[in-house]
Parts: C-alpha cells; sequence; structure tokens
C-alpha cells in the first residue's frame, strides 16, 4: 500500500478513535461513563477527556495494526506512531469551532 494512504488512514481511525473516547458519549454512554470514572481534577481523567492524549495512545494500537499485516516496516513504527496522533490533533483543530475562535 502507498505511504501516503497508509499515513491518511491511520491519521482518520486515530482521529476516530481519540474523538470517540475523549467528546463522544457512546452507546450506552459507555465512554463518558469510563471518563467519570476516575477521581475530579486527576491526571487520568484530564487524559481521558483530551484529545490530544487520546490520540498519542490511539495511535500506538494503529500502529502495531498496520505493522502486523506487514504494511509498515518495524523500524518506521515510532515514525508511524507520532505521525498518526499528530495528523488526528491536526484534524481536530481544522474542525472544530473551539479552535477556530
Amino acid at each position: 500500500m502507498n505511504e501516503w494512504l497508509i499515513l491518511v488512514i491511520g491519521g482518520l481511525v486515530t482521529y476516530r478513535l481519540a474523538l470517540m473516547f475523549s467528546e463522544e458519549s457512546g452507546p450506552g454512554r459507555i465512554f463518558k461513563k469510563l471518563r467519570n470514572l476516575p477521581p475530579p481534577k486527576s491526571a487520568t481523567k484530564e487524559g481521558l477527556s483530551c484529545l490530544h492524549c487520546e490520540s498519542v495512545w490511539w495511535a500506538a494500537p494503529t500502529t502495531a495494526f498496520l505493522w502486523w499485516l506487514d504494511e509498515i516496516e518495524p523500524w518506521h513504527t515510532p515514525l508511524y506512531w507520532l505521525s498518526f496522533s499528530a495528523i488526528a490533533i491536526v484534524l481536530h483543530h481544522a474542525f472544530t469551532e473551539d479552535f477556530k475562535k
């Protein structure tokens, strides 16, 4: 598969997963319940509600999955991991009204 296509697909997957877990309620409000589990004002609670933080963590399994499919060379995995997170953050800034003000 083309490297650009891998970057686009991986970035979109990472963005969707990070957005879903950090800002959406989900079916049966499961994502919201997970975000409310840690104590208030804890680093864990902030991390679960932060798309930037979530994108770093969701980029890892996305990269691992593409590596498992032999689409990514093993020595390129850290670069793809950080790239997927960066793409998710850029997409969030581009399409969210909070950052357009």
